[in-house]
């Protein structure tokens, strides 16, 4: 449980840094609160949803969280190469 628990919180500490990283100074403590409130819905909901999919199919929870984690990474990969392209250090 506790090597679990060591990379949830590797997770929460990229999470944190990418937010920090991408957003505009102005509005980072808003973003931050923001993906704080994500988090917490995350931690709640997440056992409730996923246990509803695996009741409906034991496959589900895999077949949906797939395609949604592999979208969110091409999204949060575009996003990090569109920031590196404004800054002028975008990989050759």
């Amino acid at each position: 449980m506790q090597a679990a628990y060591g990379f949830r919180s590797g997770e929460s500490s990229l999470t944190q840094a990418l937010v920090n990283e991408l957003s505009p100074a102005r509005s980072r403590a808003t973003y931050m609160a923001a993906l704080s409130v994500v988090n917490d819905v995350k931690d709640a909901a997440g056992p409730a949803v996923g246990t509803w999919l695996y009741a409906l199919s034991a496959v589900l929870p895999w077949a949906a969280g797939i395609p949604v984690t592999l979208g969110a990474s091409l999204v949060l990969a575009l996003a990090v190469r569109r920031q590196e392209t404004g800054r002028g250090t975008a990989p050759k």
